[in-house]
C-alpha cells in the first residue's frame, strides 16, 4: 500500500507541475497581449494628438482665409481691385540698376567654350579629363 501512496504523490506532483506550467504560459501570453494593446493605445493616442494639432492648424487657416483682410489683399493682388480713394503706385528700378544687374549676371556666367583657343581645348581634353 505504501507504493500506491508514492505513485499517487508522483502523479499529483506531475499534475500540479503541469497545472503550474499551463498557468505560467497563460500569464506570459496575457502579459504579452496586454503590452501589445498598451503600445497600440499609445500609438493611437499619438495619432489622435497629431490629428488634433492638424485640425487646429486647419481651423486657423480657415479663419485667416475667411478674414476681411485676406479677401481684400487677394482682390488687390489677383484681381487688381482697389478701394475708393486708394491709389496704386508702381516703383520700377532705374536704368542704371537694371544695367548693373544684367552685368552681374553676365559676369557670373562662365566664358563660352568657343572663345578658348584650340590648343587649350586639346590640353584640357588630354590632361584634365582623367581627374
Amino acid at each position: 500500500m505504501k507504493k500506491l501512496y508514492t505513485i499517487g504523490s508522483v502523479i499529483g506532483l506531475l499534475g500540479g507541475s503541469a497545472l503550474i506550467i499551463v498557468i505560467a504560459i497563460a500569464a506570459v501570453r496575457q502579459t504579452h497581449h496586454t503590452n501589445t494593446i498598451e503600445q497600440e493605445i499609445a500609438r493611437l493616442q499619438a495619432e489622435a494628438d497629431r490629428i488634433t494639432r492638424n485640425n487646429a492648424l486647419l481651423n486657423d487657416r480657415i479663419a485667416y482665409f475667411s478674414s476681411r483682410e485676406f479677401q481684400e489683399r487677394e482682390a488687390k493682388e489677383k484681381l487688381g481691385l482697389q478701394k475708393e480713394g486708394e491709389r496704386i503706385v508702381m516703383i520700377r528700378p532705374s536704368i542704371s540698376q537694371e544695367a548693373s544687374e544684367e552685368q552681374s549676371l553676365l559676369d557670373s556666367q562662365p566664358a563660352p567654350i568657343e572663345d578658348i583657343p584650340n590648343y587649350k581645348k586639346w590640353w584640357v581634353i588630354f590632361f584634365h579629363a582623367q581627374s
